[in-house]
């Protein structure tokens, strides 16, 4: 019951994604808690996400947007980007487009790099908010700032057929390597 939170915390994200077979939330959830009961913020952030779609357990939506209220007051950049995510997807029948934007654009203004990169992908496809191609590009450059390569390789396809900046391969070759190699 105790140990290295962080370690925790990433080992359950592995078990998220089914990295080792398949995907096992009831196990990530149980380390999930360990962590959290130690203070760490990100995996409170997470289980929260975890109740309101009812993974790794019962269904809890009350539960879960009470402790990323929580959050949220005390300003924790990852309660922005779970409540985007929320909002994004149906979790709870509370899909929201214009809600979830605005937890990005939230998490991003506290340089959350995957709530910027999230709020990049809807402003690119003008998904739940208007098409806006050079601000697409500020938040993928924003969330790249902290190394994040799923944020360099749409940078690179912009760059490279000139959406929202000037086409520039040489650029978008550079972009896609760095990517690559992370």
């Amino acid at each position: 019951k105790k140990g290295n939170h962080f370690a925790q915390y990433q080992y359950a994200l592995l078990l998220l994604d089914g990295a080792v077979g398949k995907p096992d939330a009831d196990g990530a959830f149980q380390l999930l808690s360990i962590a959290a009961r130690g203070g760490d913020d990100a995996a409170s952030a997470l289980i929260a996400r975890m109740h309101v779609q009812g993974l790794g357990g019962k269904q809890n939506i009350a539960k879960g947007m009470g402790i990323l209220a929580r959050l949220e007051k005390e300003k924790f950049p990852d309660a922005y980007y779970q409540l985007g995510l929320i909002y994004q997807s149906d979790a709870g029948g509370m899909r929201d487009q214009a809600k979830a934007a605005d937890y990005f654009r939230r998490g991003a203004e506290l340089d959350q790099r995957q709530a910027a990169e999230a709020l990049a992908v809807m402003l690119h496809a003008g998904d739940g908010v208007a098409k806006n191609l050079p601000e697409a590009v500020r938040y993928y450059r924003q969330a790249i700032k902290s190394g994040y390569p799923r944020a360099m390789n749409n940078l690179a396809a912009m760059t490279e057929s000139g959406e929202g900046t000037p086409a520039d391969v040489a650029q978008a070759m550079a972009l896609y390597r760095r990517a690559a190699q992370m």
